[in-house]
């Protein structure tokens, strides 16, 4: 039995809307082994330089320390969305 073009649509819709939710969602996802750390300590190895990258996405910041500070773990911390002076020490 031949699949009808109106079938054959709606099954290439459906993989692109799957793959796509696939692909935000592999993206969104932390590191594995990221070590929960509060934000005051955050900042404080921020003022030390020991962070090697930062990801900020609404008040969850992501990312990763330099060796040897916490043998350069990723980590996550929950901080202010908007904040000049945290943006500016991340500069």
């Amino acid at each position: 039995m031949a699949m009808k073009q109106s079938q054959k649509t709606l099954a290439l819709w459906l993989i692109i809307i799957l793959t796509s939710i696939a692909v935000l969602h592999f993206m969104n996802q932390r590191p594995k082994g990221a070590i929960e750390v509060n934000f005051s300590e955050f900042m404080d190895a921020v003022k030390k330089n020991n962070v090697a990258e930062i990801s900020i996405q609404g008040e969850e910041y992501t990312g990763k320390f330099k060796d040897p500070f916490k043998d350069g773990a990723y980590f996550s911390t929950i901080g202010p969305v908007t904040s000049e002076k945290t943006l500016e020490m991340l500069n």
